[in-house]
C-alpha cells in the first residue's frame, strides 16, 4: 500500500511540476518551484516502485502478483508455500 501511495505522489508531483514549468517564466519563483516538484517527484515514484515490488511476489502457477503474507492465491485459489 505504501509503495502505491509513493508512486502516486511521485508521479503526480512530477506531472504537476512539468506542466507548471511549461507556463513559467525563466528564473521566476514558479519555474523554481516546478523544477523542485519534478526533482522530488521522480525519486518518490522510483522508491515507490521498489517498496511495492518488495511487498509482492509472482505466482509461478498463474503468473499473478500477490502479497508476500498471503496463504492462498486469490486468483488460482492454490495454497501458497513459504518460498
Amino acid at each position: 500500500m505504501l509503495g502505491k501511495i509513493l508512486m502516486a505522489l511521485g508521479a503526480s508531483s512530477f506531472a504537476l511540476g512539468f506542466f507548471e514549468a511549461q507556463t513559467a517564466l525563466s528564473g521566476s519563483h514558479k519555474a523554481i518551484e516546478s523544477g523542485l516538484l519534478m526533482i522530488i517527484g521522480l525519486p518518490l515514484a522510483i522508491i515507490g516502485v521498489f517498496v511495492w515490488r518488495a511487498s509482492v511476489k509472482k505466482r509461478p502457477a498463474c503468473a499473478e502478483r500477490i502479497k508476500k503474507q498471503a496463504t492462498a492465491c486469490k486468483h488460482c485459489k492454490a495454497v501458497v508455500g513459504n518460498a
